[in-house]
């Protein structure tokens, strides 16, 4: 799988993708949310989850989906990605 990381100004043009958002005010409260389109174009989206939580979510539906990349957002841009949580390009 594919982790691609996206501005919040491309979200909108992602329509028929995974999107796991990732963010916090502090390092110590980490969340993110999974979103994506279900039948009949209804966004879905589950969260706060842990990072690695909303990553399987996020591998599950690109899976359903017969998609190979899931995009990430971090919020705020500055916030640090971590080497654990996968490679991101």
């Amino acid at each position: 799988m594919i982790l691609k990381r996206i501005t919040a100004d491309q979200v909108a043009e992602l329509t028929d993708s995974v999107i796991v958002s990732v963010g916090a005010e502090d390092p110590a409260s980490v969340t993110a949310s999974v979103s994506w389109m279900e039948e009949g174009d209804i966004l879905a989206d589950e969260g706060p989850l842990t990072v690695p939580d909303a990553l399987t979510l996020a591998q599950t539906k690109a899976d359903e989906m017969g998609k190979d990349t899931i995009y990430i957002t971090l919020q705020p841009d500055t916030f640090k990605w971590l080497k654990e949580w996968g490679v991101l390009s």
